[in-house]
């Protein structure tokens, strides 16, 4: 019983915290049209990909890797200038790049 009791206040008080306290990523959470990617880059970026093939497949050549989020993506299709399932995606700069090769190289 008094497990019970235990288990029945605790989720009353998550229940409670999670009503009142908003969450990071509650922008995250909804599909945003955005006017650009200067606008789009605020809330995400690096960028958002369709798919997390896409998102793979642009981290393999160099480009920082961005969240996979479909919604956003379908309402801001019209950013992605190239059709790579990437609307407004980040490249890495030089010295990142270079960075990362000298990190893989001490591996």
């Amino acid at each position: 019983m008094k497990l019970l009791l235990k288990v029945v206040l605790a989720l009353t008080i998550v229940s409670i915290i999670s009503n009142v306290v908003p969450s990071p990523f509650a922008s995250w959470a909804q599909d945003t049209a955005y006017e650009n990617c200067t606008d789009l880059r605020v809330d995400w970026p690096t960028g958002i990909a369709r798919n997390e093939k896409a998102a793979q497949k642009i981290s393999a050549a160099g480009t920082a890797k961005p969240r996979v989020h479909a919604g956003t993506y379908r309402l801001n299709e019209r950013l992605d200038a190239d059709g790579n399932g990437i609307v407004c995606e980040n490249k890495k700069t030089e010295a990142w790049l270079l960075g990362e090769a000298l990190r893989e190289n001490k591996s």
